[in-house]
C-alpha cells in the first residue's frame, strides 16, 4: 500500500469502469514538491486505496456532511431513496435541492459557497463519513491536501459519477434474467450448482 506523505497530494482525477470484467477504477495523481520546488506528477492505479468496490460496499451506508454540520445526503446509488445523492428529484440529489451539492445556486453546490465542494478556494468542503469515521474530503480545492489529516481528496463530480455508474450497473443486472444451470450445460465452464 502506498503511504501518503505530508507533501503529497492524493487526488482522484478520473474514472475508469469495466463492468464486464473486474470492477475497479482509480487514477490518483501524486504531485510531489521536492526540496528544489519542482513538481512532478505520477499516475498510479491504487486499488487498495479507493475503487468502485469500496463505493459499492458502503452504498447506502455512507453519509455526506457539510462542515457546518448540515447533513447533505446518503451516498447511495438508489435513485428512489429520498435521502440519496443519486435521487435527482430529492432534496439531496437534485439540481435545485436546498441540501444538494448538485445545486449550483445553493449554499452547498455553488462555486463560491464556503461549504461547497465546488469552491476551488473553499476551506470547509463536505466530508464523506462511513461508520462515524471521516473517509474522504469532497472538494475541487487541491490546496487542502496539507490540512486534511491524511484523508484523500475526491472530486465531487467523480463521487456523483461513481454512484450514478453503480446505479446503472445494478439496473442492468436487476433487469436481466437470472443465470440457470442449463445455460452452461454445453459450455466449457463447469457449473457451481449441483
Amino acid at each position: 500500500m502506498i503511504k501518503q506523505h505530508a507533501e503529497d497530494i492524493f487526488y482522484v482525477e478520473s474514472l475508469k469502469l469495466n463492468i464486464f470484467h473486474e470492477i475497479k477504477f482509480v487514477i490518483i495523481t501524486v504531485e510531489n514538491i521536492n526540496a528544489m520546488g519542482e513538481a512532478r506528477e505520477c499516475a498510479f492505479t491504487i486499488k487498495q486505496m479507493l475503487n468502485l468496490e469500496f463505493f459499492a460496499a458502503v452504498d447506502g451506508m455512507a453519509q455526506l456532511w457539510a462542515a457546518d454540520g448540515q447533513f447533505l445526503g446518503i451516498l447511495s446509488s438508489n435513485k428512489h431513496n429520498p435521502y440519496s445523492i443519486n435521487n435527482i428529484r430529492g432534496d439531496y440529489g437534485s439540481s435545485d435541492g436546498i441540501y444538494s451539492i448538485r445545486n449550483s445556486a445553493g449554499l452547498y453546490g455553488n462555486n463560491s459557497g464556503i461549504y461547497s465542494p465546488y469552491n476551488t478556494n473553499g476551506i470547509h468542503p463536505p466530508i464523506f463519513y462511513y461508520e462515524g469515521q471521516a473517509v474522504l474530503v469532497v472538494t475541487k480545492n487541491l490546496g487542502l491536501y496539507k490540512q486534511v489529516n491524511g484523508l484523500i481528496l475526491i472530486d465531487p463530480d467523480l463521487l456523483l459519477a461513481a454512484y450514478a455508474k453503480l446505479a446503472n450497473f445494478e439496473s442492468k443486472f436487476k433487469s436481466s434474467e437470472p443465470i440457470t444451470k442449463g445455460i452452461f450445460s454445453k459450455s466449457r465452464f463447469s457449473t457451481v450448482f449441483s
